[in-house]
């Protein structure tokens, strides 16, 4: 490689300035195997073990320190779950935010992540295990469907076809009430057939798993159906589904179930999916990663729970932790009970720095991204200075690499493009550049990962700390209200209502009590914020009458739509991205200046107005 290409290098490319996974899905930069490779073919021979003994109660550990390849360790299992001959899956649990909800986050965690498409595949894995279950119906030995009761689609269709050019020749009334007739027969025989056929497919899985209730069965066997997909894939999650949607599901109601039952049916509801990839003879690995995030005994105590819950009741599954080898030692391993401590420990895995090859093969495998010349843009002399006497994790490899390659090419290397061609130099674009690619992970994932109230909740939390000082958060003295807080710059408080219920008087009933605090309270400020994924339909007329009569109380509205919310949710995997890779009191300082550059860039297009509108709410700095 000549100077000249060298020099273009960082110019077109810079193939060193990431150095974090940030996402098990992110495959851009490729893998080098020989990087904790022990470990991982360890770890392998894990998941055959529990393929072969499904009920064999296991967890892992995974240890390593900051950019030891901990989430990349992730994408390795990942990548490898997408080779034909591999019977794994996996779901990447971030860490909680309330441990009140732990199985029902924990549930709707592992379903979001069913939910998303394999690699190289358009299927998704619940696609997959539906479809198991249909195909072991068609090859039962029990009698799935007798075949004389199956309609004759082909006669029938023909028929229509007839029907069809006999009305467009004669035009007549009776020819178009023939072909309108059977049409209905058509419609109604086949509808009656699909009836049967999933009330015996029904039978004989109740039959095979009768721990299992039946409106599970109910609804997956309506999952396939278009237009019940939707619904089907919300009733998995545990949620409180609107009326429409129990209606179209004909399951019972949730909405009068407490917070605790709503605990106990996300349990069962975890353990029939165990249950169900048991059978067909698949494993699927619960990661929980970034638990550096985990900051109170009660929500290490739920992770706990839900480990402890995967091991001794859920098969097929096996719960990993990855964590840092100082954080298991000083908080993790004293404040999760022995049980659990006991079963990670068991299958502990350590990650370890490279050696001076596996750091050169990092350095080659990234170049390869940009340039077809094997030749590094550094000497071997330069090469042995930077690795060869120390052992790195490979993220230090990395970071190496692109301080050599300033160093080098000082001022030309500093110059990036991002994807749009624009160049970035400074600190401050590099930082905005972090938020973006935050935002870009969330919309590849959007529509199947639907509202997260919580995480909504953080991002409020980190937004208004910039924005209102000395902002201290009020103990809550009511249920209804999600975020109450005040400062003494404000004199007032600022109540927060984050709603992502799907049920028509659940909202109703969020907004009453959003207009009787007001009420009670009138120097507060109330605002109601909602993922617009969970939507509010036109045809729910009160539920939009009382959206007017909130606004007219004084109240604020916030609906965050599809354009809108994934630069809140990015707010928090933010936070998140920042405390893996660093200390918690650099992380809370990095947090602030990237949230301080994010919203003096709100003024930018690619910035959502939703940002300058919840300022204009909450500070008195307009």
């Amino acid at each position: 490689m000549d100077e000249e290409s060298i020099q273009q290098v960082p110019e077109q490319n810079n193939p060193f300035i990431s150095s974090s996974v940030g996402d098990p899905w992110d495959v851009f930069f490729t893998d080098v195997s020989a990087i904790n490779n022990d470990a991982f073919q360890s770890m392998l021979h894990l998941i055959k073990e529990k393929n072969l003994h499904p009920g064999l109660p296991c967890a892992a550990l995974v240890c390593g320190e900051v950019g030891s390849g901990k989430t990349h360790f992730i994408g390795r299992l990942l990548r490898q779950s997408s080779q034909k001959d591999v019977l794994y899956y996996i779901a990447y649990i971030q860490p909680i935010e309330d441990p009140e909800q732990t199985f029902s986050y924990l549930l709707r965690e592992l379903i979001n992540n069913l939910c998303r498409p394999i690699l190289h595949s358009n299927d998704t894995p619940l696609d997959r295990l539906v479809e198991n279950v249909f195909n072991s119906l068609d090859t039962s030995k029990d009698t799935f469907v007798k075949k004389k009761e199956k309609p004759d689609l082909r006669s029938a269709f023909k028929q229509i076809k007839n029907d069809t050019k006999g009305f467009i020749n004669s035009g007549t009334k009776r020819d178009f009430n023939k072909l309108k007739n059977n049409l209905k027969k058509l419609i109604f025989q086949n509808q009656s057939h699909n009836k049967k056929q999933n009330k015996t497919g029904i039978e004989i899985m109740r039959k095979r798993f009768p721990g299992i209730s039946k409106t599970f069965f109910k609804v997956l066997f309506q999952y396939k159906q278009y237009e019940k997909k939707n619904a089907a894939i919300s009733w998995f999650k545990g949620l409180r589904l609107d009326d429409e949607d129990t209606t179209l599901l004909n399951v019972p109601d949730r909405n009068h179930l407490s917070n605790k039952a709503l605990e106990e049916e996300s349990r069962r509801l975890i353990d029939a999916i165990g249950q169900l990839f048991s059978y067909f003879g698949q494993t699927l690995l619960v990661c929980f990663d970034r638990l550096e995030n985990l900051e109170t005994d009660a929500q290490i105590h739920s992770l706990g729970k839900m480990i402890e819950f995967i091991v001794d009741t859920s098969r097929a599954m096996i719960p990993i932790t990855f964590i840092r080898g100082s954080e298991w030692d000083s908080k993790f391993c004293k404040s999760l009970n022995q049980h659990v401590v006991t079963r990670l420990l068991t299958n502990e895995f350590q990650l370890k720095a490279c050696d001076f090859n596996e750091a050169k093969e990092i350095l080659k495998k990234r170049l390869s991204l940009i340039t077809h010349d094997s030749e590094f843009p550094f000497s071997e002399e330069m090469l042995s200075q930077m690795y060869e006497n120390h052992l790195y994790s490979p993220r230090q490899v990395i970071i190496t690499a692109n301080h050599k390659l300033k160093e080098k090419f000082e001022p030309s290397a500093a110059k990036i493009l991002n994807k749009n061609g624009i160049q970035i130099q400074s600190k401050s674009e590099m930082d905005l550049l972090l938020f973006y690619k935050q935002v870009e992970r969330i919309k590849q994932n959007f529509k199947s990962s639907g509202p997260d109230k919580q995480r909504l909740i953080k991002a409020i939390y980190i937004l208004i700390e910039y924005y209102v000082p000395n902002i201290q958060i009020v103990p809550n003295i009511s249920k209804k209200i999600d975020f109450l807080a005040t400062s003494d710059i404000l004199n007032r408080r600022i109540a927060a209502i984050i709603d992502t219920e799907l049920n028509n008087s659940s909202i109703r009933s969020a907004l009453s009590h959003g207009i009787k605090w007001k009420q009670k309270y009138p120097d507060d400020t109330v605002i109601y914020i909602r993922d617009l994924r969970a939507p509010i339909p036109k045809k729910w007329d009160k539920t939009h009458e009382m959206l007017e009569t909130f606004n007219q109380s004084g109240c604020h509205l916030l609906l965050l739509n599809e354009s809108h919310a994934p630069f809140w949710y990015a707010i928090t995997e933010l936070s998140y991205t920042l405390k893996e890779s660093e200390s918690a009191s650099n992380a809370q300082k990095k947090l602030l200046n990237h949230i301080k550059i994010i919203c003096k860039n709100s003024e930018n297009s690619n910035i959502p107005d939703s940002f300058k509108t919840f300022r204009n709410i909450v500070s008195t700095k307009h």
